[in-house]
């Protein structure tokens, strides 16, 4: 079976547009660090193992470029196959054999601790980075970044949070919740270095199409960041949405 890469949860062992060549296999057979097919929530998704339950009816599943609290524990029944080879242009890589079964195996073993580079340039990169942020050549390479930017969804009782990363680093998040006579409050927050109007602008952007689809159109928005407002204004003299409001 043949299946294209829409997403980037699997950066860089897979990328948008790549080619997954999968095959049925026995879940029995399932081992730490395959990249397997399943079934979630109805739609299917393309992520790595990183461990199999000892009464093998279940797996721990993850994407290589999400960190370690959005992974999923998926029943062997919606498994659908295991990913045996990417197409990649010209490009063929075969995930069968002895160097990169092993290494997947080594990614599973840290990824289950969330060892991974993007937590290490997290912790010691990251926080030198803010002295450079008025830097234009800084800001030049940051918008090069953004391309590879991706957003996530999820749901609990109540509200819905919307994630941004950038190259697998969680960037920005907010917290959507719908509130009796008032619309729905949103609570975000932008890491320092992606304050600027282009980032701002793509994350406003992709909370309003949440706020949308969860809730509904006719509601207005109220966001608890002033200083996003600023950065919005501050893009080009261009308006946003008028059912937005800053508190």
């Amino acid at each position: 079976m043949r299946r294209l890469v829409k997403g980037q949860s699997m950066y860089p062992a897979l990328r948008a547009l790549d080619v997954c060549v999968s095959r049925k296999i026995s879940c029995s057979r399932l081992k730490a660090g395959d990249i397997v097919v399943y079934n979630s929530g109805g739609v299917l998704a393309v992520h790595r193992v990183l461990s199999v339950d000892k009464d093998r009816t279940c797996a721990l599943v993850k994407g290589d470029n999400i960190p370690y609290r959005f992974c999923e524990k998926v029943l062997f029944s919606d498994i659908k196959d295991k990913v045996v080879s990417v197409k990649r242009g010209e490009k063929v890589f075969d995930l069968e054999g002895f160097p990169r079964r092993h290494t997947g195996r080594f990614l599973a073993f840290l990824f289950r601790h969330d060892l991974t580079p993007r937590l290490l340039k997290t912790r010691l990169v990251d926080p030198f980075l803010p002295a450079l942020s008025g830097n234009p050549f800084y800001v030049f390479f940051r918008k090069l970044s953004y391309k590879d930017i991706f957003f996530m969804r999820r749901k609990d009782k109540a509200k819905c949070h919307v994630h941004a990363f950038v190259r697998g680093t969680e960037s920005a998040r907010a917290v959507l919740e719908l509130t009796e006579g008032r619309g729905i409050s949103v609570r975000s927050y932008i890491r320092f270095r992606d304050r600027n109007p282009l980032f701002a602008d793509k994350f406003i952007h992709k909370v309003i199409e949440v706020a949308d689809k969860e809730y509904g159109p006719q509601h207005d928005i109220y966001v608890t960041d002033q200083g996003l407002e600023k950065l919005l204004r501050s893009k080009d003299g261009e308006s946003f949405p008028g059912r937005i409001r800053f508190t």
